[in-house]
């Protein structure tokens, strides 16, 4: 279980991929029960292995600065749940070499049931989705699922 030696996970996806799976897990009951069939519930740790890994979590004052990795990508995200559309991101691509950058539309905690999130609710103390639009007109708006077990608290002199 990698992400046991991680602060976390994240995944992003494209606003329209989960407004559909939104719209699979609270739409009729076939479809929260395909959930449950993927996931599982509660979910198995093993997929979590498969998202990004949050290698460093910084709590600061209101905000969290997270850094993660992937494979051939290195991930920033920067946001403030409590000021909601305060932050950036960025996603640096090493083959091909790219680099995406963008902002902090909207931070949503969601609540223990919240079924957007119910692949982390049983595992990760603190949840986050994040909502970003790119700087770039050619990429698209992007919704982050977070899940955070462990941070870093970083004084007023750091």
């Amino acid at each position: 279980m990698p992400y046991l030696n991680s602060c976390g996970v994240l995944r992003y996806q494209t606003v329209e991929a989960y407004d559909k799976f939104i719209e699979e897990v609270i739409g009729p009951e076939a479809g929260r029960q395909m959930l449950r069939e993927l996931f599982g519930d509660p979910p198995p740790h093993r997929r979590f292995s498969e998202w990004p890994q949050i290698t460093r979590c910084t709590h600061h004052e209101s905000s969290y600065i997270l850094a993660a990795s992937f494979v051939g990508q290195t991930i920033e995200l920067r946001f403030n749940p409590s000021l909601k559309d305060d932050g950036f991101y960025s996603i640096v691509t090493t083959h091909p070499p790219d680099r995406e950058s963008g902002y902090i539309q909207h931070v949503i905690i969601p609540t223990e049931n919240d079924p957007a999130t119910f692949e982390l609710n049983q595992t990760f103390a603190k949840r986050f989705i994040v909502v970003t639009a790119s700087n770039n007109p050619h990429y698209t708006r992007k919704v982050w699922l977070i899940g955070i077990n462990t941070c870093d608290e970083a004084s007023d002199n750091e």
